[in-house]
């Protein structure tokens, strides 16, 4: 019987190593505030840096305002917009709130409407679209109220400042509440815009609304030939429409009445009824024009 054998090591292959233990991260708690406190530190750093630099730039001369350009501004002055600006000498043009200065120039009676726009470093411009009056509604107690070619009443009428605009007055009005602001609003007011409207050759003076008859016109006399400093207008009821019809079949009356009965002046002709035209003379006869044949 075989005796065991001996298992010897071999000694020409090294021992393997042992394992290595893993190195865990941790990171305590003094770690974690420090890190805190740093990001706290840079933050409020970098806050008053940009406040500083913000200081600086606004009260830097180099923004200073200088000039204000206005354009599109015929009945408002210049002086009055600025006065309404309201703004301070040595104002930066970076502190400017372009939204509040528009509100406050579109509160101006002319103005309809207002863009500002800086152009840095130092110049504010100022775009205006004003009001295009129409006519002069005439309503008591005030002297009357200019209204927009929309028919939108927008300023009170001012005898020493508005007058030179030579506007017509439209009368037989009546302003009611619309929210927050003021209309006029009726059929004999629609027929009294559309004939302002219509671009006439010649300039209509009154023109007066009556709710169930429509409009009358009163216009410079080129009815009659020979004029009248006594009577320097002609008065025409036209009713609610047909209105170049019925001014053609004015003029035709009048040329009429020219060649056929010259030692008539006309004073106010009735074309309510296209199919009953009455003529008034100053001799307070009145012609229809079925009686006189051709007119």
């Amino acid at each position: 019987m075989k005796a065991n054998k001996k298992i010897t090591p071999n000694r020409y292959k090294p021992a393997p190593k042992p394992p290595r233990a893993k190195r865990s991260l941790k990171v305590t708690v003094p770690d974690q505030w420090t890190r805190w406190i740093g990001g706290i530190s840079l933050t409020i750093a970098l806050t008053a840096l940009a406040i500083y630099a913000h200081d600086f730039i606004l009260q830097s001369g180099y923004f200073t305002l200088k000039e204000v350009h206005i354009q599109g501004n015929r009945m408002t002055t210049k002086q009055e917009i600025i006065d309404t600006l309201g703004l301070e000498p040595g104002t930066s043009l970076l502190s400017v709130n372009t939204g509040l200065l528009e509100k406050k120039i579109q509160s101006m009676p002319w103005v309809a409407s207002v863009t500002l726009d800086r152009n840095l470093p130092d110049k504010l411009n100022i775009l205006i679209s004003e009001q295009s009056a129409l006519a002069v509604a005439g309503i008591e107690p005030v002297a009357g109220i200019l209204i927009n070619t929309h028919g939108k009443p927008f300023k009170e009428y001012d005898v020493k400042t508005d007058a030179a605009l030579g506007l017509p007055t439209i009368q037989g009005l009546t302003l009611e509440k619309n929210g927050t602001g003021y209309r006029f609003k009726g059929r004999a007011f629609q027929a009294a815009l559309d004939i302002l409207q219509m671009g006439l050759s010649y300039d209509i003076q009154t023109i007066t609304c009556h709710a169930h008859m429509g409009i009358t016109i009163e216009v410079p006399d080129h009815y009659n030939v020979l004029l009248d400093p006594e009577q320097p207008s002609v008065r025409l009821k036209l009713g609610f429409d047909r209105f170049e019809e019925k001014l053609a079949r004015a003029g035709r009356i009048a040329s009429y009445m020219e060649t056929h009965i010259p030692q008539k002046r006309i004073y106010s002709m009735d074309l309510y009824d296209m199919e009953n035209i009455f003529v008034k003379t100053t001799d307070n006869e009145t012609l229809h024009n079925n009686l006189e044949k051709g007119v």
